[in-house]
């Protein structure tokens, strides 16, 4: 994620310096020449140039024998900037979020241009805006003069006096449809078939205890955009930098950070710089925060972290079965031991001409869709932000159950019904249980071993050194 930041009261500032190249799979995506136009009492304008290396929207068919249905399937999907805005007025000491015109037509774009509004809940309001190309094609992005109706009114602003900062992150599209789920709990594989998560066909297994709560629980089916890439530290950086600068002190999700063993620090802990390759520090000079590698994947995340930055976003996090989709698609699947075979979570045919690919020392490459970063070998511990609803024993009900999959309203304060923890019961903090077996997660680089023991308090099985996070949205 690049982000401007500009204050309308004076010209505006350039971009910070694309520090993202070189990253394999890093989008390079900028916001250049942000500016500020008045318009009436109630809103005004906001306008910038986007542009991202590395696009695509693709339209291509699956064959009968390749996918779940059977028969021919039609398929398109594309990658995508999320964009939102965040204002602060003088004397303020946080970004508040700021409300977008609920209409498409009250933005504008160029030629070639594709515009949706993702909308709060009740669709009262606009949250952000997804930006894309229009029509078939990859190659480079220059998105020049786009324009969203900020509606100062209803945030009670004076846009004269505010400084802005337009935040844009690369997700991808995945569209409605079926697939084939095989999940880690044991579950059989299974076709999820219907949008509907408490019929059948819609969940995995047949004990009661399994079944969502809601009919909001989102399975997979429904199309949904999923962040390309994992939670990055320029963007976790820029997160700390928009909320209160005081991070012990401020109250939103405190409950759900007491809850953290040791008593773990809020958001962030100064003893993690260089550690394990996390470069995020604080200048007491400039008073914010700073990631020297702002392309690397976030790590020393703990759970009410993740959820922090994802309801800042105005994003939810994914569910298990979204996750799955996000990795194989609408493939078909013969055998379980094939559900996470290399070739089945592979680039699409549709998409091997298109989506960037690169040779990477550590990892995986791009999934089905071209999503950067999955844990495509399935080990659960790749996978700290996933909700599921598995129960931690038999005839319990599992913590992800009552997810209704609400979006975050851009407030890094968390929905009621997002759960407290990763995997419900099973998963808490770094530690995968499974049937009173523990196994402690901390993933910390070789050469950091003997520095660990002096980390404890800070490191712990709440704030590891993996990666992988990410925030999905449901489609528009």
């Amino acid at each position: 994620m690049q982000t401007a930041v500009a204050s309308t009261a004076a010209r505006p500032l350039a971009p910070a310096p694309d520090q993202v190249a070189g990253v394999p799979g890093s989008d390079h995506i900028k916001i250049a020449n942000l500016r500020w136009r008045g318009g009436t009492g109630e809103h005004s304008t906001v306008t910038f140039d986007l542009s991202w290396d590395g696009s695509w929207r693709a339209a291509w068919t699956e064959p009968a024998d390749r996918n779940v249905t059977g028969k021919p399937l039609k398929i398109e999907s594309w990658d995508v900037a999320w964009v939102f805005v965040k204002f602060r007025m003088p004397g303020a000491n946080v970004f508040s979020h700021a409300t977008l015109s609920t209409e498409a037509a009250d933005h504008g774009k160029s030629d070639g241009v594709a515009l949706d509004v993702g909308l709060t809940d009740d669709r009262a309001k606009g949250v952000g805006v997804f930006i894309y190309r229009s029509g078939v094609g990859h190659g480079s992005n220059q998105f020049k003069n786009i324009t969203l109706r900020w509606l100062h009114g209803a945030d009670r602003a004076d846009p004269g006096k505010a400084k802005l900062a337009v935040h844009a992150i690369a997700m991808v599209y995945v569209p409605e449809g079926p697939f084939v789920s095989k999940s880690p709990w044991g579950h059989p594989l299974t076709r999820i078939t219907t949008g509907d998560p408490r019929r059948p066909g819609g969940h995995l297994g047949s004990d009661p205890c399994t079944v969502p709560g809601s009919e909001q629980w989102p399975n997979g089916y429904k199309a949904f955009y999923c962040m390309k890439h994992s939670i990055r530290q320029g963007q976790y950086a820029e997160f700390l930098n928009s909320v209160a600068s005081d991070l012990g002190a401020a109250s939103y999700n405190v409950q759900r950070y007491g809850a953290l063993a040791h008593n773990n620090p809020r958001r962030y802990s100064a003893k993690t710089y260089k550690f394990s390759g996390y470069t995020i520090k604080y200048s007491p000079d400039e008073a914010r925060y700073e990631a020297e590698a702002t392309g690397r994947a976030c790590n020393f995340l703990s759970w009410p972290d993740i959820l922090s930055f994802t309801a800042w976003a105005g994003l939810r996090p994914p569910t298990n079965l979204e996750y799955e989709k996000a990795c194989r698609g609408s493939r078909a699947v013969a055998r379980a031991e094939d559900a996470w075979a290399p070739a089945t979570c592979a680039p699409a045919e549709g998409l091997r001409e298109v989506v960037p690919t690169v040779t990477v020392a550590l990892g995986p490459g791009p999934s089905y869709w071209g999503i950067w970063d999955l844990s495509l070998s399935g080990c659960v511990q790749e996978w700290p932000a996933v909700v599921q609803n598995e129960p931690a024993n038999p005839g319990q009900k599992g913590a992800g159950v009552a997810f209704k999959g609400t979006h975050g309203s851009g407030s890094p304060q968390v929905p009621e019904d997002w759960p407290w923890t990763a995997f419900g019961d099973w998963y808490y903090g770094g530690i995968w249980r499974l049937r009173g077996y523990g196994n402690v997660g901390n993933w910390i680089a070789i050469s950091d071993l003997d520095r660990m023991p002096g980390y404890w308090e800070s490191v712990d099985a709440n704030r590891t050194g993996r990666h992988g996070a990410r925030a999905v949205r449901t489609a528009p």
